[in-house]
């Protein structure tokens, strides 16, 4: 979908929604077990996330598991993905800010170089997994933006970066927030400055439930689609949210590399998939009502 300004999410979601339609058109002909409620995700991207919402709403209300199913182009075409336990990583945005000495570049012994300061905390910040989390779960710690100066020939007062920081586990999410402010404040202490760190709380991780998981591979097999239990991603949904509140599931519906990557522009699985994405969500459902 495309939104204001011309920018667009371009992740699937005209997929997924099609797919929801579907099942719901095909439940309404049906005498089911139990209730099934169709959930459209109504904000993926910012904090607070319309998961949020929804939740604080009472969206959820009654509700024993919540069933979802996300195209993903590093899957082989057609294969379906359903992995028990962390498959989507948490996410928090963190913004660095140093504040040292300015002054004219051509007395660098007169200044405490913020910038010089700050570009030491981003190499730190890019080693953050390798001695503070366990290699076999993982961190993805980013500096996506930086900030500093307005002049070629004079330092500034002031440089700031920002970027996310994502884990697998929610102990690890705690452990990196401690290193982020940890490194940030040393590393500008070092160099004559000092650190500011803000962490903003976003996602958390998306844990699928070991049950519904099992049972809706099982089932997958048996409509004669392939399946795999092996994906994770360190990307983040906000359908994690849920997983606080309900059982959840979420199925990854592989559309192959050709289709392009998720957020790019390229981004254009064909509509064959529709199909497969309701096939998943009907699984799961079946899953949780077994």
């Amino acid at each position: 979908w495309a939104a204001g300004g011309g920018v667009m999410h371009a992740c699937g979601h005209d997929l997924h929604m099609a797919g929801l339609a579907a099942v719901g058109r095909a439940a309404r002909t049906l005498e089911l077990p139990v209730p099934l409620l169709a959930l459209l995700q109504p904000r993926e991207e910012g904090v607070d996330s319309g998961a949020r919402d929804v939740v604080e709403e009472g969206g959820l209300r009654g509700v024993d598991a919540v069933v979802a199913a996300h195209v993903q182009p590093q899957l082989p075409a057609g294969v379906v993905a359903v992995t028990p336990g962390p498959v989507n990583a948490s996410i928090d945005e963190f913004v660095v800010t140093v504040r040292g000495q300015g002054g004219h570049s051509g007395y660098p012994h007169t200044v405490t170089d913020s910038v010089l300061a700050l570009s030491n905390v981003v190499v730190a910040l890019q080693q953050l997994g390798a001695r503070r989390v366990d290699p076999v779960v993982g961190i993805a710690c980013m500096v996506n933006q930086l900030r500093a100066g307005t002049a070629n020939n004079v330092v500034p007062d002031t440089a700031t970066g920002s970027g996310t920081v994502r884990t697998m586990r929610e102990d690890d999410r705690q452990r990196a927030h401690h290193a982020i402010r940890d490194i940030a404040r040393h590393i500008a202490i070092a160099h004559g400055c000092t650190a500011d760190v803000e962490i903003v709380p976003g996602e958390p991780p998306l844990v699928i439930d070991d049950h519904l998981a099992t049972r809706a591979l099982v089932l997958l097999e048996e409509m004669g689609h392939l399946v795999t239990a092996d994906f994770r991603s360190f990307g983040s949904d906000d359908f994690a949210t849920y997983g606080s509140h309900a059982r959840t599931l979420m199925a990854f519906v592989g559309t192959g590399a050709e289709a392009g990557g998720l957020h790019d522009a390229t981004f254009l699985p064909d509509d064959s998939y529709v199909g497969l994405v309701a096939d998943a969500l009907v699984a799961g459902y079946c899953a949780a009502v077994e």
